[in-house]
């Protein structure tokens, strides 16, 4: 099925948040939002990919790697801060 514009923007506009909500708390340990609102964001992000078959195995591995990178940095970080 192939998405419509409307669709295509919505999806861009919900990459953006999530990257920036990634940021603000896997590299900054700042979040802006809590966890619930975050999971419905990526839980519509999801849907629409779905959805729209809008998701490729390189964004899939992508998102999963860089989750884990971050997560690994910040559990890396704080055992940095509790040895000093």
């Amino acid at each position: 099925m192939t998405a419509p514009d409307k669709i295509l923007q919505e999806v861009a506009a919900l990459r953006r948040e999530i990257n920036y909500h990634n940021r603000l708390y896997y590299t900054l340990d700042s979040p802006e939002i809590p966890d619930a609102d975050y999971d419905a964001l990526f839980d519509r992000l999801t849907e629409l990919e779905h959805e729209y078959d809008l998701v490729t195995p390189e964004q899939h591995q992508s998102v999963i790697q860089t989750k884990t990178s971050l997560w690994q940095l910040k559990m890396y970080s704080q055992l940095l801060d509790v040895e000093q």
